[in-house]
């Protein structure tokens, strides 16, 4: 998959190219929601892990799940987690994308040529390296120049129901 930059890059170039009134827009829960179900990939410290939400969601049910969140949207059109959901139906075009480049250039053939190097790490550094690249490429900005703070941040207050919405969306494409 690429990484944060691309997926974060790429809604919002999704959103600018669309016809879409994006004036109720919550910034921070679109860019969350670009990074799709890697956002479940990150928290492996606290029991339940929910890696198995990222994989599922990656392998299977991608348009199920959209479309469970969609129908629940429609019943209660919170701002935040409309915002969230514009972000994160672009996510799958980019993945299908770029991740067969990412694979095919980041395969070994031969562990051994890089000894002690895990194939894996080649694989998110490479994702990383495109990030880079795009960002100065599309905006002329380096990486340290890219908000990962404030643009993705949400309070505290806001999270339960966004939290409880996915949560039900998981559910019910996943019962």
């Amino acid at each position: 998959m690429p990484s944060q930059i691309c997926h974060a890059l790429a809604g919002r170039r999704a959103l600018d190219h669309s016809s879409v009134d994006s004036s109720f827009l919550v910034p921070a829960a679109f860019n969350l929601g670009c990074q799709g179900p890697d956002i479940f990939s990150h928290n492996r410290l606290t029991k339940p892990l929910s890696l198995a939400y990222s994989r599922m969601l990656h392998r299977n049910g991608y348009g199920r799940f959209c479309g469970n969140l969609a129908r629940r949207l429609a019943r209660s059109p919170d701002p935040l987690a409309k915002s969230w959901f514009f972000g994160f139906v672009t996510h799958q075009e980019v993945d299908r994308a770029l991740h067969p480049y990412v694979i095919y250039r980041s395969h070994l053939v031969n562990v051994s040529d890089m000894p002690g190097v895990n194939p894996a790490l080649i694989h998110a550094f490479l994702e990383r390296i495109i990030d880079v690249r795009l960002l100065w490429a599309l905006e002329e900005k380096s990486v340290c120049e890219f908000d990962t703070g404030d643009a993705f941040y949400l309070p505290l207050p806001s999270r339960g129901p966004l939290t409880s919405l996915l949560a039900a969306s998981l559910c019910d494409t996943y019962p």
